[in-house]
């Protein structure tokens, strides 16, 4: 946004907390520029609006604009000690960063997730620690998990998996029955694919 076309709109008596709510609606029907437009009107009248920021950074990365997305993630970061807050902003941070395969910087964004929120940031770095084949640390990650939530199946298959892409086809499979007995019914087909990996041993 033009500094002329802020003091037009700032003459007129455009309200930033009425734009804030019209640029929500925008982003939500994925009008991105516009909402951007709207944000950014906010954020000049208001240099310290965490929330503007945060909504801003979505909106560049539904653009893939991922260095604007990170810019104002790191921005708002100075600006708020909540930690609800704090753990969206570095989550939002950490998926630009990994889009840009910069994977060093998603798993420190990550970790500070983790101490703010662990049972959820636990699960996000598990997620990255497959994409990048590193099955020993997603493993960690992923019986955290499931020590914050002992009754769903959807963990101990996770960790499966884990064994089963670290060819460790017994332990693999005493986990796919865990998860099984726990109601994910996917589990049992891998069930049976870790027992044909056992007979061939």
């Amino acid at each position: 946004m033009k500094l002329d076309e802020f003091l037009r709109r700032s003459n007129l008596g455009d309200n930033p907390e009425e734009v804030m709510k019209k640029a929500l609606s925008l982003k939500k029907q994925k009008k991105f520029d516009e909402a951007i437009n709207e944000f950014t009107y906010v954020i000049i009248s208001d240099p310290s609006h965490v929330d503007a920021f945060c909504h801003r950074a979505l909106c560049y990365y539904g653009q893939y604009n991922f260095d604007c997305s990170i810019f104002d993630c790191t921005k708002a970061l100075t600006l708020t000690n909540d930690p609800y807050k704090m753990d969206m902003l570095y989550e939002i941070r950490s998926r630009s960063h990994i889009k840009q395969e910069n994977y060093d910087q998603a798993f420190l964004d990550l970790n500070k997730s983790c101490d703010l929120y662990p049972s959820d940031a636990f699960e996000k770095r598990a997620n990255l620690y497959v994409e990048k084949k590193d099955y020993q640390n997603a493993l960690k990650d992923f019986e955290q998990m499931f020590l914050f939530y002992p009754n769903n199946g959807f963990y101990p298959f996770k960790i499966g998996l884990c064994y089963y892409s670290l060819s460790k086809y017994k332990k693999s499979q005493e986990y796919f029955v865990v998860s099984a007995k726990l109601g994910f019914m996917e589990s049992l087909r891998w069930i049976d694919k870790a027992a044909e990996h056992i007979k061939g041993m």
